[in-house]
């Protein structure tokens, strides 16, 4: 239930390079409409959006939609419920940029 704009404060001030999204009440959708739109217009549109958790309210039989929903939303990986964390930090790792040295 945070303002997606307070991800976008935090991501600036810190130069993040990606964000990582949880929800745990089913209801991340209502406060993730436009939430690239959101970025862009702060000027980091291209960082990387993860979300994981309890992504839809009640029992979802149809993952491959509910990650369907939130890639269309602008996240670039969505992880499912009780995803294993080992494969979650993995797939994290992998989507985020290479960092200069």
């Amino acid at each position: 239930m945070t303002p997606v704009q307070e991800f976008v404060e935090a991501a600036v001030e810190t130069a993040a390079d990606g964000v990582v999204i949880s929800s745990s009440n089913g209801h991340a959708k209502l406060f993730c409409e436009g939430i690239r739109d959101v970025f862009t217009e702060a000027g980091i549109g291209d960082i990387p959006l993860f979300i994981g958790g309890n992504l839809a309210v009640g029992k979802q039989a149809d993952w491959d939609a509910v990650e369907r929903e939130y890639l269309a939303l602008g996240f670039t990986q969505v992880f499912p419920p009780n995803a294993d964390l080992e494969t979650a930090m993995e797939r994290l790792a992998s989507g985020l940029p290479e960092r200069g040295h």
